[in-house]
């Protein structure tokens, strides 16, 4: 290895400023330049500058406290250094250094002292000084990476390119044969894989054609005794090497445990020794200690503590909150169970309104029951509820009704009072949810019959609700176990109802349903790019409230407009009153409380599924629902005398079964002819 250059600043002597110089160069020579500023070393700069002048007793005494690569370092430091340490009347030196290395084996008569201290304690390579390298050849004793391997060491082949000229040039020669030149083994057993440092071939080709023929034989003899030397000491060489790594392993094994004790020890002192043995048992504390860097072999002071502290702790706490989470939901599961078959029972009697499973669980009665430490008793402590649940019931429906409340001021520009009931209003009676896979994203429902009919996001179930990321555990678990979200109404209904009922010259904020039901004012669709394919020549569609709002959602939603059909006779509006009656007859199921069925339907319905005749059924099996949102959603149509049959029979599929449905005239009076001319 070449030797390293000083990086030590030096300051120059200034000589004093002579007699025969005038005044302005006295100045300028006086003036000496600053001196540059020192880069800041750790320790003391300098401490070992006058050591090659000290007494040599004294360098001698403490060079014996030395080990090799000590030596090898010292030596690079300065130039007397080296020239003191790399003469041959050192070598006692370098012989005190191996007596302090436990079990190292003699420095063969090869190589010398520093070559040998180079060899087994440093870890850079022969060749190109590459750092890291653990690859040692013994055979010919150099440490060389893959790069210089192929460049600094030769082939038998390959030895007729350093002997060329000369009589030995062949792998047979005696030279090669007798072994008197150090060489690699090969692994296998081709004898091509045998290897020699280039530079030992030269050297000794250097040293054979600088002897003289009578003596070249007792050169031969000398050399082969060095090489079996070395390779007489070429396991003991690996076996201490071994040893050397195992000793380092160890080593480092026990700064690591004693930084990993430090570490539980920490944390013990903090009170996570629980937390700590619940986390042995599970793969979370092989992070925490690579977390912490507990493999690092370093010890563990106060400021390496100090940095990985805040780190440690936040994942201690994070298992703490998870494992709690889950020892909850253990819990909760089968409470849920319970919860839901009893929420099924106790719904009945209240038809429309009951709060869903998630929305039951969430209430601070229910909750008392639930949310306790272990019990058995859960399923008789819900039958306790049952007295109850009017109360509930009903704190739970104002509750809700001031959220939708909330909803419809904020979009629809009104002020309806937070505690004002919905009950029988026009501005609740069309309740649509903006998600598109909601069953209310097609089919709009009242208030209050929204409440019970579950939302969906996707095809697939229903889905988790999003929760607030500061709930507690108890809400976060009733969303994900029981589910269920709650609706996200869309704001353009509100809109277009107040636009509908300011037409109908009533007051949005106390119409009623039947006000608007008994009014007598019929809309026509005015918006151009209608996308209903029900305007068509010869037919005139009228919009009763209801049904206009549905054909707003089937037309885009916001982009419908509308006017009041004028000019409608006497005559014509009670034909129109009698399609709107016929077209309005709705049942609701009372199991499944889902506002689906025509009452015609659902008593075939209840006569063929479940054995029940309309003589015989009850209110327990269905009822009727007046002044909800689905009664009254089709609009009536009222097609012109003159409109031929052929123009009928090719008619949309909408008009022809309003037609067969009973709710479109097809026959209408002279003045309807006039009104749509």
């Amino acid at each position: 290895m070449p030797p390293r250059r000083s990086t030590r600043i030096k300051t120059k002597v200034y000589a004093p400023p002579s007699d025969t110089d005038d005044g302005e160069t006295e100045d300028k020579k006086a003036a000496p330049k600053p001196m540059a500023r020192s880069r800041h070393v750790r320790g003391r700069r300098g401490s070992l500058e006058n050591l090659p002048k000290m007494p040599l007793d004294v360098i001698f005494e403490v060079l014996a406290y030395m080990s090799p690569l000590d030596l090898l370092y010292l030596a690079r430091t300065s130039k007397d250094f080296r020239a003191l340490l790399m003469k041959r009347s050192s070598a006692a030196f370098w012989k005190a250094a191996r007596a302090n290395v436990d079990d190292l084996p003699i420095c063969p008569s090869l190589i010398s002292e520093p070559m040998y201290a180079s060899l087994l304690f440093e870890n850079c390579c022969s060749g190109c000084l590459k750092r890291n390298v653990n690859s040692i050849y013994w055979g010919i004793g150099a440490r060389l990476c893959h790069g210089c391997l192929p460049e600094l060491t030769m082939r038998p082949n390959s030895t007729v390119l350093v002997w060329k000229g000369t009589p030995v040039h062949s792998y047979s020669c005696k030279i090669f044969r007798e072994h008197v030149i150090p060489y690699s083994r090969s692994q296998g057993l081709k004898v091509f894989g045998d290897r020699w440092l280039v530079s030992d071939v030269e050297l000794f080709k250097q040293i054979w054609e600088a002897t003289s023929e009578d003596k070249r034989a007792a050169l031969l003899e000398e050399r082969k005794a060095l090489v079996s030397e070395w390779e007489a000491l070429v396991p003991k060489f690996i076996q201490w090497t071994q040893a050397r790594k195992e000793d380092r392993s160890n080593e480092l094994a026990e700064l690591k445990g004693n930084r990993r004790e430090g570490i539980l020890q920490k944390l013990a002192d903090l009170g996570w020794s629980d937390e700590l043995d619940r986390m042995s048992k599970s793969g979370a504390f092989d992070k925490l200690m690579v977390l912490a860097n507990a493999k690092e072999p370093k010890q563990l002071t106060e400021r390496a503590w100090n940095r990985i502290e805040p780190a440690v702790i936040g994942f201690l706490e994070k298992f703490k909150r998870e494992r709690l989470f889950q020892e909850l939901r253990d819990l909760l599961r089968p409470r849920f169970y319970s919860l839901r078959v009893f929420v099924q029972d106790a719904a009945i009697p209240f038809r429309e309104v009951f709060p869903s499973v998630r929305e039951f669980s969430l209430l601070p009665s229910v909750r008392q029951i639930l949310d306790v430490p272990k019990t058995e008793q859960t399923a008789i402590q819900l039958e306790d509820l049952k007295p109850q649940l009017p109360a509930l019931v009903a704190d739970w429906k104002a509750q809700v009704t001031a959220a939708l409340v909330k909803v419809i001021n904020n979009h629809a520009a009104l002020k309806v009072p937070p505690n004002a009931g919905l009950e029988g209003l026009a501005i609740g009676a069309f309740l649509c949810c903006s998600r598109d896979a909601c069953k209310l994203s097609a089919e709009p429902a009242s208030y209050p019959d929204v409440f019970p009919i579950a939302c969906k996001t996707s095809m697939y179930g229903l889905p988790i609700p999003e929760v607030d990321p500061t709930a507690d555990d108890y809400t976060r678990l009733a969303a994900e176990d029981l589910r269920g979200c709650s609706h996200q109404y869309s704001t353009w209904t509100f809109r277009i109802m107040v636009d509908i009922m300011s037409t109908y010259r009533c007051d949005p904020k106390t119409a009623t349903i039947k006000e608007m039901d008994e009014n007598q004012t019929r809309l026509i669709c005015t918006f151009k790019d209608c996308k209903s394919d029900v305007h068509i020549p010869g037919v005139q569609v009228i919009f009763g409230w209801r049904s206009a709002m549905y054909h707003a959602l089937k037309n885009g939603r916001e982009l419908s407009t509308f006017r009041v059909a004028e000019h409608l006779s006497d005559d014509t509006f009670q034909r129109v009153q009698e399609l709107e009656a016929i077209a309005s007859k709705q049942a609701l199921h009372a199991h499944q409380r889902q506002l689906t069925y025509r009452r015609d339907d659902l008593i075939e319905h209840l006569a063929k599924l479940h054995n029940i005749q309309e003589a015989d059924a009850g209110p327990d099996d269905f009822y009727d629902v007046p002044h909800t949102m689905v009664l009254g959603k089709d609009p009536i149509y009222l097609l012109s005398r003159k409109m031929p049959l052929k123009d009928i029979v090719k008619a949309p599929p909408t008009i022809r079964r309003a037609i067969e449905d009973g709710h479109a005239d097809w026959s209408p009076t002279e003045d309807t002819d006039d009104m749509m001319t």
